[in-house]
């Protein structure tokens, strides 16, 4: 079993906000995760204001009361039997962008986590440093004078507030002395 996780989207704009609904989806994305030989299921769950519900329940869940419906509803994606991580997205076209970027061909399980970082974290003005682009490594490198601070900087970029610049790519981070 490969540890790559499956990418399984549930879209409240095609599929109702219904506890049946979600828990089926559940074990379906899981025996679809297992047959694919994956040890995990990704759940990009996409509740698009401008498209709040299905067909079915357009006369229920609109715009105004969508949030109350999801808030209702979500631990249902916790009951998953191959949990992995859980997106939420509240444009589509956000969702889509991550998920292409993510799971391109060509991708490394480290550029879609620092992809993922970056969609989850920059949202709220935390930057997130690669530590593998050659632009942060060439900092890092004791010939520049970055050494281990550097390495510091994109840890802590990921987890801290912004109150500093960073030689890398002047955005903002705690430095280890602060």
């Amino acid at each position: 079993m490969t540890s790559r996780a499956y990418c399984a989207v549930y879209d409240f704009e095609l599929m109702p906000y219904a506890l049946g609904d979600v828990l089926t989806w559940n074990v379906q994305t899981a025996i679809r995760c297992q047959g694919l030989g994956r040890s995990r299921v990704d759940a990009y769950i996409c509740m698009d204001e401008r498209h709040p519900a299905s067909v079915y329940q357009k006369n229920l869940v609109t715009a105004e009361n969508h949030d109350l419906f999801f808030n209702e509803l979500s631990g249902a994606f916790g009951t998953h039997p191959m949990p992995g991580n859980l997106f939420i997205f509240r444009r589509r076209e956000e969702m889509l962008d991550a998920l292409r970027a993510a799971y391109a061909p060509d991708a490394t399980v480290g550029r879609a986590y620092v992809t993922f970082l970056r969609a989850v974290l920059e949202p709220m003005g935390i930057a997130v440093l690669d530590a593998w682009h050659p632009a942060t490594r060439a900092a890092a490198a004791p010939s520049s004078g970055g050494g281990s601070w550097t390495c510091f900087c994109s840890v802590v970029t990921a987890l801290s507030p912004l109150n500093s610049t960073c030689p890398v790519n002047s955005s903002k981070i705690t430095t280890p002395s602060e």
